[in-house]
């Protein structure tokens, strides 16, 4: 019998009413749930929440290597990454159990790995982005290069960069001005606010399991002046820091209908 996963933000009582709700609806049809917890023998997930809550589960979901894919209920306020609205989630899942018309599709996540004084200390994925950002009201100096990308090393001075893949391109990426990639094998790199605007970086770079794109915490900068910031989860930057951005083999399974 099919397992399904029901994930919801526990202080957001709408979305907490409508996972209970679900809850009761499938188990009166024999199916097995579990709430709030993840297990291998989940093969259905459902997310009832906004951007926030679903980033949080498949990042969850990500960090365990479990392929779940996941239908997202929009309780929130924008809704990107949501699918379904919350009035018709019942019927969306009596196409799941009947085995009629949806997807799986797999989306792309994007890895940063930050090295100290040579040492490995952080590594994480993200499906959104990557953001390194300054912390102080002094801008962040980086130096940027890419040997696969053809970036010759670039020292820029600005308010952050953002690196973001296609599912996570029309958010932070799109508001600060940054292109669309069109598709899961393509990086959007977005630098918000430079000093010299005279120093470009490409848009969109190829992204596959050659990416690998060194950016340096410079010395010049402040002390604790920057942030690595992945889906929204921060570790501080310190200078000559290096954060190396690419691909991750995880992907991130969505449920389309």
């Amino acid at each position: 019998m099919m397992k399904f996963g029901i994930y919801y933000y526990p202080k957001k009582e709408e979305a907490k009413k409508f996972a209970k709700k679900t809850e009761k609806w499938l188990k009166k049809k024999n199916f097995n749930t579990k709430v709030n917890k993840l297990d291998r023998n989940i093969k259905i997930g459902i997310v009832f929440g906004g951007d926030g809550t679903i980033l949080y589960v498949s990042n969850r979901i990500a960090k365990r290597k479990l392929d779940i894919p996941i239908i997202r209920v929009n309780f929130g306020e924008v809704g990107y990454l949501t699918n379904v609205s919350p009035e018709n989630i019942h019927s969306y899942l009596s196409k799941i159990i009947h085995k009629k018309a949806y997807r799986i599709i797999k989306r792309s996540r994007v890895k940063a790995t930050l090295y100290r004084n040579n040492k490995k200390i952080f590594s994480s994925s993200g499906l959104n982005e990557i953001v390194i950002e300054r912390t102080s009201t002094k801008p962040i100096k980086v130096g940027i290069k890419s040997e696969i990308e053809k970036i010759n090393e670039i020292k820029l001075g600005c308010d952050g960069i953002i690196f973001s893949t296609k599912t996570g391109s029309t958010a932070y990426n799109a508001s600060a001005g940054g292109k669309i990639p069109k598709d899961e094998n393509s990086l959007a790199i977005t630098i918000v606010c430079k000093t010299n605007r005279n120093i470009f970086l490409p848009p969109i770079v190829s992204f596959d399991n050659e990416t690998m794109i060194r950016t340096t915490i410079l010395p010049e900068n402040l002390p604790r002046n920057g942030r690595l910031v992945v889906d929204g989860r921060a570790v501080k930057l310190k200078q000559n820091d290096e954060i190396v951005i690419s691909k991750s083999k995880t992907k991130t399974l969505f449920i389309e209908f």
